[in-house]
């Protein structure tokens, strides 16, 4: 299938001031590569700190990867100068985490909808009052007139959410990235909001990046997923194979992580992997080495893994396959 969106090596490195003449670099993401076709879902799972909402602001060429490229439609967009992106811009949409932060408080419903049609010179007044109607209905916000001469402060969490959503659809993108978009809203709206987009995406045929720290909500709404830690993406997969047959330690440990309805749970001690420290980011091998239960010294912590294949399109890199 070809691919719509393609990160090839892309590493991104940070400067950070260490003193007042003294500078370090911090590696976000390290030689990540990941594609999306048209109509599909990847899933980037991993803890907080991992380098997700970093790969995802490269995939929107938000960044500029400091090596490695960003392939969109078949053309190298890497080094495009921000006058030349307005076609991507158009085309490729976000939803971000916070739907407190990323909407103006200031604006009304109707204007924040149409600020996206105002800038890209779309319609006439009228014309972008229906639009954003439309798209109210479409992301079930209804009777649309109720909402749009109303402010964000009157909404619940998962109405904002809905309404990020609708802004993100008006352009018509094919291609949305979608960065903890449940994090922040509560647990029976998550549902609603990813079967809100599984049935945008079966009806506009949209590519999915989607972001999250929940290897579960990812194996529900994902075709497939990629298990990133320390930058590096450690583990890719068909979501269900992936979480039915974990092969790398971290992925195992986030699956074991995942909480159960079961009582007896109470009395069961769950193993746990050791928390990340300072040093286990410095480290010539695996990166996961300082924290994995099954890691063998002089090997692990000595040689850096590469990707191999262990089944149909699922890769994992650990030096124990």
């Amino acid at each position: 299938m070809t691919s719509m969106l393609e990160l090839r090596n892309v590493t991104m490195d940070f400067k950070t001031k260490k003193s007042m003449f003294k500078t370090s670099t911090v590696r976000a993401v390290d030689e990540a590569s990941i594609s999306v076709a048209p109509g599909e879902t990847l899933g980037i799972v991993g803890e907080s700190g991992s380098g997700k909402t970093t790969l995802a602001r490269i995939a929107l060429r938000l960044l500029r990867p400091t090596a490695g490229a960003v392939m969109f439609d078949g053309s190298d967009i890497t080094n495009q100068p921000e006058k030349q992106l307005k076609d991507l811009r158009r085309r490729v949409q976000g939803v971000f985490q916070d739907p407190f932060a990323s909407l103006d408080p200031f604006m009304t419903i109707g204007q924040i909808l149409e600020e996206p049609m105002v800038i890209h010179k779309i319609g006439d007044s009228a014309g972008r009052k229906d639009a954003a109607a439309r798209v109210l209905d479409e992301v079930k916000l209804r009777p649309a007139k109720d909402y749009l001469g109303g402010f964000t402060h009157l909404l619940s969490g998962g109405q904002r959410q809905r309404v990020a959503i609708a802004r993100a659809l008006l352009l018509k993108p094919e291609y949305i990235v979608a960065d903890e978009p449940v994090s922040m809203i509560d647990a029976s709206s998550r549902a609603e909001i990813l079967s809100l987009f599984s049935e945008l995406q079966r009806s506009h045929n949209l590519g999915f990046l989607y972001i999250t720290h929940d290897i579960a909500t990812a194996g529900y709404f994902c075709h497939r997923i990629a298990v990133m830690y320390l930058g590096r993406i450690v583990e890719t997969g068909p979501a269900r194979e992936l979480i039915r047959r974990p092969q790398h330690p971290y992925t195992q440990a986030l699956i074991a992580a995942i909480p159960t309805p079961d009582p007896q749970n109470r009395f069961r001690e769950r193993a746990v992997i050791p928390l990340e420290t300072a040093s286990s980011r410095v480290n010539a091998g695996c990166a996961f080495f300082p924290r994995c239960p099954k890691a063998e010294k002089g090997r692990c912590d000595a040689i850096k893994p590469v990707a191999v294949e262990v089944a149909a399109g699922h890769q994992v890199e650990c030096l124990r396959q």
